[in-house]
């Protein structure tokens, strides 16, 4: 079975974008495979995916540094699910279910936008998380900005995610305030 990241996670992406979604940005991410001026796909490959992002982080933040930029794009993601229907309906939810339970719930939040994300959540203490992924698609910044994303949407004032490679794994150390 081919790795695929759905449609409403691509959506989510360029909704979070707003703005800086230009007909300039656009055209690039057509070139890459992707017609946001057309209906999605139900899904596509995650290596293209992957190519997608990275070519939005470097349009977006030219001169500037990567992963910072992917990071970014990471909380634009969040951003965009939240906009959208499901997200607007969960909203009320997520404050008052509040910041351990949200952490909790990453592994149905991750891999709800695609089929090849495996992801464990382990508490550490009362406000620290390890998160272990099998992969880190798009990559390791990106997914940093999820979590932090998810992390202030449920009420946290700060959030710090550190990743690291555990062998196979792909971790991610989550403390807040």
């Amino acid at each position: 079975m081919a790795d695929l990241v759905y449609d409403f996670g691509v959506e989510s992406l360029f909704k979070g974008l707003g703005p800086r979604l230009t007909p300039a940005l656009k055209d690039k991410v057509r070139a890459v495979g992707i017609d946001l001026d057309k209906k999605l796909l139900p899904a596509y490959p995650k290596d293209l995916w992957v190519r997608v992002v990275d070519v939005v982080a470097h349009e977006l933040n030219a001169g500037g540094e990567l992963p910072a930029a992917r990071r970014q794009l990471g909380h634009a993601i969040a951003s965009g699910f939240a906009e959208g229907t499901l997200g607007r309906l969960m909203a009320p939810g997520v404050r008052l279910m509040g910041v351990r339970r949200m952490l909790l719930r990453l592994p149905r939040s991750l891999t709800m936008s695609n089929n090849f994300l495996r992801v464990t959540v382990t508490e550490m203490g009362p406000h620290a998380m390890r998160v272990e992924l099998n992969e880190a698609v798009p990559s390791a910044e990106f997914l940093c900005g999820v979590i932090e994303a998810i992390a202030g949407y449920a009420g946290a004032m700060s959030c710090e995610v550190q990743s690291v490679v555990e062998g196979p794994l792909h971790v991610f150390n989550v403390t807040w305030a």
